[in-house]
């Protein structure tokens, strides 16, 4: 980790507003951050926490500057994302069979729609053309826990067949293409134009992000003791093999979110925004 720390961008987060506290985090299609801010002491109160009688605070922050905020009315572990027109999509983790869990917003925070996004997300993440990609956690009752969708909720494509998926571990995209690492088995997942190619990986299990770049690969996190791994590993004909693998306390906290997109792993803990680049980390080897 000490030869990396030269490539690691670390960047100082605002503090919420006072009456607000800081939620989650997303990555966004134009590489801002969503900050995700709550009504009520979020961390004091995770066991008992009442999502659906919160309100929620939502802006992006990006080269040092906080976007003007919406507020809107909370709902079950919210996943939020912002789609091509600039609207924000917020959709609750939880939801009843046909519940219209997933809300549009216009960039005033003024209501544009609804639709049913089902139970069990795990992962929503908007690319900049207008795709919606969503994973599944092994609760969801879905036959499909990797998808696409359209602006209006309507499946573009989906994974229906091999590889099983159980539940979607770590989902990002590269430009509009998306990539997953999913249970059991946890290989390495490339959609691509419609096309899925597969790799194996039998060496890291339990990732909770990934990224990638070309022919390389990110996975971060992992089951105990591997909680703090950050592993990059290349991609060869039909097997992901490991190159090298970091120790990152900082990825094990609670309250971090890890996440990556575009060939960056983005990790926010303790008011800081911190990422590192897959390219970077390939100059650091030569």
């Amino acid at each position: 980790m000490a030869d990396l720390r030269n490539s690691l961008t670390s960047i100082e987060l605002p503090d919420p507003p006072q009456g607000w506290f800081e939620c989650r985090h997303a990555l966004l299609s134009d590489g801002s951050l969503a900050l995700i801010r709550v009504n009520r002491d979020f961390g004091r109160d995770r066991g008992s926490f009442n999502w659906r009688t919160s309100r929620l605070r939502l802006s992006s922050f990006s080269y040092g500057v906080e976007s003007p905020a919406i507020e809107v009315d909370g709902c079950i572990w919210p996943n939020v994302c912002r789609l091509s027109d600039g609207s924000w999509l917020v959709a609750a983790a939880r939801a009843r069979e046909g519940e219209a869990n997933a809300r549009l917003f216009d960039q005033f925070g003024a209501a544009l729609g609804a639709f049913a996004m089902g139970d069990g997300l795990e992962h929503v993440i908007c690319t900049a053309k207008g795709a919606t990609w969503v994973g599944y956690f092994d609760e969801s009752e879905r036959a499909a826990r990797l998808l696409a969708l359209d602006a209006h909720g309507d499946r573009t494509w989906a994974l229906t067949g091999e590889p099983y998926v159980l539940d979607c571990y770590a989902l990002s995209v590269t430009g509009e293409t998306a990539w997953a690492c999913t249970y059991p088995d946890f290989p390495i997942l490339r959609i691509e134009n419609g096309k899925l190619s597969s790799w194996a990986n039998v060496e890291i299990a339990g990732a909770r992000a990934i990224v990638a770049k070309g022919d390389h690969v990110i996975l971060a996190g992992g089951y105990e003791p591997d909680k703090s791994r950050v592993a990059l590993l290349k991609l060869g004909a039909r097997t992901a093999q490991l190159v090298a693998s970091i120790e990152w306390p900082a990825i094990a906290e609670p309250s971090a979110f890890v996440g990556g997109r575009d060939g960056v792993l983005h990790v926010v803990v303790g008011g800081r925004w911190r990422q590192l680049a897959i390219y970077d980390w390939l100059e650091v080897l030569r």
